[in-house]
């Protein structure tokens, strides 16, 4: 993400690329849901209190390029990196289309279920979120 961050970039754009780059990393989306209640319960003390660190790190890195991006204070910016991350998650996590061919449902469903687009439904969501923070 740090790489993808780049002098003059809009707030969507940072978003855009959040949300991209999350798509495009194998497994992302699909493990994310499952970090607290499935990966992070069967690691051990020492692996948990290492893998937050790691994470807290790289999290104060990312905040600090976003702050300039977003116009608000370094800790701020934390905390909407912590609500993007939460956002993702319940984003991809609803919008999952199920594992049917849709073209045998009925045309309104499959207009519905088309409708469901879990990029832009992250970004306006999110552009909410920094709205409230900034």
């Amino acid at each position: 993400l740090l790489a993808r961050i780049e002098p003059g970039m809009t707030t969507e754009g940072y978003l855009a690329a959040y949300f991209d780059l999350a798509e495009q990393t194998p497994l992302v989306l699909e493990t994310l849901p499952r970090v607290p209640s499935v990966l992070e319960r069967n690691l051990s003390r020492e692996l948990l209190i290492a893998g937050k660190r790691q994470l807290r790190a790289l999290g104060t890195a990312v905040a600090e390029r976003m702050a300039d991006i977003m116009g608000v204070p370094e800790p701020t910016a934390y905390g909407l990196l912590r609500g993007l991350l939460a956002l993702l998650i319940g984003t991809t996590y609803a919008l999952q289309r199920p594992e049917v061919d849709t073209t045998s449902l009925p045309e309104d469903v499959q207009q519905d279920l088309a409708a469901l687009n879990p990029r832009e439904a992250f970004i306006e969501s999110a552009l909410w979120l920094v709205r409230g923070a900034s």
